[in-house]
């Protein structure tokens, strides 16, 4: 925050600031010599925007301030299921997909894919349940590597602010059970050889 004397366009020093965000306390501070107060905050806010509020209540010299703006929490992906990267031997395996607040389909919502290592999309029904999108095939997959892809505009939060980043995600499915190739000794075999 900006504080300063605008009659005598000079910035006020070694006032104390108060921020709020949604008329939540988040913290204070003092003004430097340039008449700025800033705070440290961590986001733990669902994708959305906030208002933001700040407050000088007054002294023996000056009389009570305020300010507001607004912070826009982005929509993202905050966990994808199976793990990019990671192996799977279930052939219907369910994709979840969950973002930091509530969603709802975007234009883009139709262009959301699962394809093959050939390239070949598979046949997918999707769900959305409050902050995950759940993802289905119609059949199982056949083994091999899958790609995820959620486009920008595919998925917006509630205020219809768009995913920013696209989304690809890569996982394995490896649903052949191990079999045994060798066994040394063979079968009905002698050996003089102890360990």
């Amino acid at each position: 925050a900006s504080f300063k004397d605008t009659i005598h366009n000079k910035p006020l020093e070694n006032k104390i600031i108060q921020f709020f965000v949604n008329n939540n306390p988040e913290g204070f501070d003092t003004t430097t010599s340039d008449g700025i107060a800033t705070l440290s905050y961590t986001i733990n806010l669902d994708a959305g925007n906030y208002a933001i509020f700040v407050k000088f209540s007054g002294d023996d010299i000056y009389s009570a301030s305020n300010g507001t703006n607004n912070l826009n929490v982005i929509l993202v992906v905050t966990s994808v299921n199976p793990a990019n990267g990671t192996t799977t031997n279930n052939a219907s395996q369910i994709i979840t997909v969950t973002f930091n607040g509530l969603i709802e389909s975007g234009s883009a919502y139709d262009t959301i894919t699962v394809k093959n290592n050939q390239g070949i999309p598979q046949t997918i029904n999707k769900n959305i349940v409050n902050n995950q999108l759940i993802i289905t095939v119609s059949s199982s997959y056949a083994d091999g590597i899958y790609t995820l892809y959620i486009p920008i505009n595919s998925i917006t939060d509630l205020a219809g602010n768009p995913l920013q980043n696209p989304l690809n995600s890569t996982f394995t499915v490896d649903s052949t059970n191990p079999t045994i190739t060798n066994v040394n000794p063979a079968n009905n075999t002698i050996t003089n050889n102890p360990s």
